[in-house]
């Protein structure tokens, strides 16, 4: 087979695109570590998440009647993770943290079972699900949930 002449337009052309690839590659793997920066901005994220869903967005009313009416505990939920889905997006992380404040919330609200100490560790906890990484990641998945293929060529 003939050697490819480097002087050649397609030759520059794949040269340029391998190369751009890796520099794709590279961000991208940077995007999904962990540093001490991501994971710091990340829980202030769920601090401010967690505190404009259970105190700015819930209303007096909500408060005093979600322990009696499940509609309205369901309607809390929804505004509680508002926040959250503008921020982090849709993801089972967020399905996740509904289902553990609605339980948590009518655990406290109806049943009286748990302090409120108790109520808001529970949601911090919930809500920590954020530094988790997705189980299917595996390289192929950027931090925005794309589909990556590593062979693809950049245009």
């Amino acid at each position: 087979s003939p050697i490819p002449n480097p002087q050649s337009p397609l030759f520059k052309y794949a040269y340029l695109n391998s190369k751009l690839l890796e520099i794709k590659n590279k961000k991208m793997e940077n995007q999904n570590k962990y540093t001490f920066k991501n994971i710091t901005e990340t829980i202030v994220y769920i601090i401010l998440c967690h505190c404009l869903g259970d105190y700015f967005f819930q209303t007096e009313y909500l408060a005093l009647n979600k322990g009696s009416n499940n509609y309205l505990l369901f309607v809390h939920c929804v505004t509680y993770c508002t926040p959250f889905i503008i921020k982090f997006g849709v993801s089972w992380k967020i399905f996740f943290i509904f289902i553990i404040h609605f339980f948590t919330d009518l655990s406290k609200a109806k049943y009286d079972l748990i302090s409120l100490t108790t109520d808001q560790i529970i949601h911090y906890i919930a809500a920590l699900v954020f530094l988790c990484k997705d189980g299917n990641n595996n390289g192929n998945v950027n931090i925005n949930g794309d589909k990556v293929n590593k062979n693809e060529v950049i245009d």
